[in-house]
């Protein structure tokens, strides 16, 4: 039962199932809440609406809500990196992680006051009288959120953190076992073999009659041809 279980889970999910860790899973709902929550309070100023604030107040609770479970799996996701337990100070990115994490928490705990601060304010029913400082920070918050995101984006393409570590050594994906399939679906590439032909039946390094690119010539469009061989 559990290795059906399984084996369905990584047939309708094997995306979900080659993550490293629960942290990808949590770290675009602050992004998407806070900066949405900026958005809405943005309008309720400008319009005077305060069904608006109202939805951005929800916004806010939620993508805090969100911060502190990302937060979390983030601190787990640096402990179970296969790469840092392998290369320890040395592994790509390693000094990276530690500003991605000053700037996640912070702006959590920035998030959290902002909470507060936000409820304070609705149960005094002031929202009148404070909505210019509460603009100001959910906007701070929203260039909080962005710099930090920037810094997670960063260890991931250009550092390559939490990518699979057999990926980068090998250069392809090997084929799963369980499955009959590769990560994505399609049969693994190994670098520098020849690339298999879409036609049955024939090579790949067969020229096909259209290619013109070894020889240098250009293609005989139509009509040219009997003026050729009358020259």
């Amino acid at each position: 039962m559990i290795e059906e279980t399984s084996l369905m889970m990584k047939t309708l999910f094997p995306g979900l199932v080659a993550l490293p860790n629960l942290h990808p899973l949590f770290v675009h709902f602050p992004i998407a809440l806070f900066l949405s929550a900026l958005g809405m309070e943005a309008l309720a100023v400008a319009l005077r609406r305060e069904k608006c604030h109202t939805v951005a107040t929800w916004m806010l609770y939620l993508g805090t809500a969100s911060a502190l479970l990302t937060v979390l799996t983030g601190l787990g996701a640096e402990f179970s990196l296969a790469a840092l337990h392998a290369q320890g100070h040395d592994a790509p990115g390693h000094d990276y992680i530690h500003i991605h994490r000053r700037w996640m928490i912070t702006t959590t705990l920035f998030g959290v006051g902002l909470s507060c601060y936000l409820y304070w304010i609705n149960t005094k029913e002031k929202w009148s009288t404070h909505r210019w400082v509460l603009l100001m920070g959910f906007l701070m918050l929203a260039m909080l959120t962005a710099l930090g995101a920037d810094r997670g984006a960063r260890l991931v393409y250009e550092f390559g953190t939490g990518v699979n570590p057999d990926i980068i050594k090998t250069g392809h994906i090997e084929k799963q076992s369980t499955t009959g399939y590769t990560q994505g679906g399609e049969e693994a590439h190994t670098p520098g073999a020849p690339a298999s032909s879409s036609t049955p039946g024939t090579d790949a390094s067969t020229p096909h009659p259209h290619d013109n690119s070894d020889t240098g010539t250009n293609p005989i469009r139509p009509g040219e041809q009997g003026g050729r061989e009358g020259e």
